[in-house]
């Protein structure tokens, strides 16, 4: 709060002069930012020992070759996907770069590390015959694989690209990965091939980032469908003019409190306080 004389053309004092500025918290979302890195990093080290007890029982030849290739590349996908999201998010916000670079190293060592061995793993199981070839025929099998992982991360994320507005659908056919190991399993007429610990672990763990995203409220629409028959009018207690919503129905912002302001007037005050200048009820995001 500050106070300080008004000054009229004649230079002078008439009424002193209010001025109330209320700042961005920026400590708030920063502390948000943290403690989802910090259930990001507790999730990946779940997911590294949840590999970890899968592999070991799956250690044998014939129990890695029931387990579906395409399921745990599938998964190792998703966990690029979301380094690069980190990243990126990293990128774009400046003052929390640490914080989503933390979150997304950690997912490029699960799937860059863990989920690649135990993805060549699996592929060595189910192609024997090269087994006994020596290495040039071995690092053919190598170059396949990586190509098949690298080509189909790539063209998920033009995929997503072009459908972005179909990305639920997409999101949901992406974390259908238990259906590639029950097709396999069928096919197969494989038994028990993955632990009960990974089944459960596992199916936790991808619900966290989006049970997280999920939850997080939406924003406020602030432009409502307004009758544009109508000839009302009212005035915009920020700049003390006129709306006029027959002329410009879509120059006007509506809060929840039913307050009509300027599109203008309304985002410039609440930048500085996120309250009604009517009735100074909070209001939500925009």
């Amino acid at each position: 709060m500050m106070e300080g004389p008004s000054v009229d053309e004649d230079r002078d004092c008439f009424s002193p002069l209010l001025l109330n500025a209320t700042s961005i918290n920026i400590e708030v979302y920063y502390s948000k930012a943290v403690n989802y890195t910090l259930m990001v990093t507790f999730v990946s080290f779940f997911l590294v020992l949840l590999l970890i007890r899968q592999m070991e029982h799956s250690h044998t030849q014939s129990g890695a070759a029931k387990v579906s290739v395409v399921m745990i590349g599938q998964q190792a996908i998703i966990d690029a996907y979301l380094c690069l999201l980190h990243l990126t998010a990293g990128v774009l916000v400046e003052s929390l770069f640490n914080a989503f670079a933390t979150a997304s190293f950690f997912k490029f060592v699960v799937f860059s590390i863990f989920e690649m061995r135990y993805l060549l793993a699996i592929w060595k199981a189910s192609r024997p015959m090269y087994n006994g070839e020596g290495w040039e025929a071995m690092r053919r099998e190598l170059l396949v694989l990586y190509s098949r992982f690298n080509g189909m991360l790539l063209g998920g994320i033009l995929l997503i690209y072009e459908f972005h507005n179909y990305i639920r659908p997409i999101l949901l056919l992406l974390y259908s990965f238990w259906i590639l190991q029950i097709i396999t399993n069928i096919v197969r007429d494989s038994r028990k091939p993955l632990h009960p610990y990974y089944i459960l672990g596992i199916t936790v763990t991808r619900l966290a980032v989006p049970f997280c995203v999920w939850i997080l409220p939406e924003k406020y629409g602030y432009y409502r469908r307004l009758d544009h028959s109508s000839s009302r009018s009212t005035d915009c207690v920020i700049c003390m003019t006129s709306i006029d919503l027959s002329q410009h129905p879509n120059d006007c912002m509506v809060t929840p409190c039913d307050h009509f302001f300027h599109s203008g007037c309304l985002q410039r005050w609440m930048d500085i306080k996120m309250e009604c200048p009517t009735c100074r009820r909070p209001l939500p995001p925009a």
